[in-house]
């Protein structure tokens, strides 16, 4: 299966990491390149760290290696304001599509 690995905070909502854990995947810490799978909240729960969606980008870009695959809740992005929609990656098909095509990382 590979290596799961919670991204980029060592808190987080641990949902991601059972599901991981129960498939099989070995659970990795936040900075290890060798994931195949990254899970993260954005905002953070429990923590609120929030990441724009530019930031959140070059974090995938960075952290994240080819042929993985990358799953971002955004289920409390409405709490950080009125432009939640524009910050959120629903707004990002492009970029998604491109991540896939050049760099075969799949994003959702």
């Amino acid at each position: 299966c590979g290596g799961f690995k919670p991204g980029p905070y060592h808190t987080q909502y641990k949902e991601f990491e059972r599901s991981a854990k129960a498939n099989g995947f070995k659970i990795l810490q936040p900075d290890d390149m060798a994931a195949t799978l990254t899970g993260l909240c954005n905002p953070n729960v429990p923590t609120g760290d929030y990441m724009p969606v530019e930031r959140l980008k070059e974090y995938i870009e960075d952290h994240c290696p080819n042929g993985s695959t990358v799953i971002v809740d955004e289920t409390n992005q409405l709490w950080i304001g009125s432009h939640w929609r524009t910050e959120s990656l629903l707004n990002q098909t492009a970029w998604i599509q491109q991540m896939s095509r050049l760099r075969g990382i799949r994003v959702y």
